[in-house]
């Protein structure tokens, strides 16, 4: 008796190729330090480094040291950067501390910390 013939296997239809996902930024990327000049970051305290611009939201206030308020929040190009260092393409008049972008932010009159939670206080 003859053989027959084996049915030919349906062609299996091409899986669709993952396309890979547009890789988001962290958020704090697209965020910019005050990068205030010397004279607008000038403190006596850390009182003075409780303004908007030094507690924006995604920001950690370090305070005032050797007489500037600083702030600064968490930035992964500063991987690897020793402190006080900058890499290229970074934010002008900011530098790496401690894996964050750090800079100079305006000043104000002694007040009390704010109650919000908008900013970190380091």
């Amino acid at each position: 008796e003859p053989e027959a013939e084996p049915e030919a296997e349906p062609e299996a239809e091409p899986e669709p190729e993952d396309e890979p996902e547009p890789e988001e930024e962290p958020e704090e990327a697209s965020l910019q330090n005050d990068a205030a000049s010397t004279s607008a970051a000038s403190c006596s305290s850390h009182s003075n480094c409780y303004t908007s611009k030094c507690m924006a939201e995604g920001f950690t206030m370090t305070g005032c040291w050797g007489s500037q308020c600083y702030h600064g929040l968490p930035d992964l190009g500063c991987e690897g950067v020793p402190n006080g260092q900058a890499y290229e393409g970074m934010q002008a008049d900011t530098w790496c501390w401690n894996h964050q972008r750090d800079s100079r932010c305006t000043a104000g009159p002694s007040a009390s910390p704010p109650s919000n939670d908008a900013a970190t206080v380091a």
